[in-house]
C-alpha cells in the first residue's frame, strides 16, 4: 500500500490543527515543536492519583536493586 502525496498533504493540516507552526513541519525539530506548543500548567494536582500497589512492588524492587549497585560501586 502506498501512500499518494495528495492524500498526505490533505491529511497533514488536520493533523496540525491547533498546533502552532515551525520549522518542525519540514523538518525533524522537536526544540521547535516543545517551545513553540508548551503551555505551563499552573493549576492544582487534585487530579493526580496516587501510585498503584504494582507500582509501589516494582519501585521497592528498584529501589533495592539500586542500593545493591550503590553497595558494589556500580553507580
Amino acid at each position: 500500500m502506498s501512500v499518494r502525496r495528495r492524500d498526505l498533504e490533505q491529511a497533514t493540516p488536520s493533523a496540525w490543527r491547533g498546533f502552532a507552526a515551525g520549522q518542525w513541519q519540514q523538518r525533524i525539530d522537536v526544540r521547535d515543536f516543545i517551545q513553540r506548543n508548551y503551555t505551563p500548567y499552573a493549576g492544582q494536582a487534585d487530579f493526580l492519583a496516587g501510585p498503584t500497589q504494582r507500582t509501589q512492588r516494582l519501585w521497592h524492587k528498584v529501589q533495592t536493586l539500586l542500593q545493591a549497585e550503590r553497595e558494589k560501586g556500580v553507580l
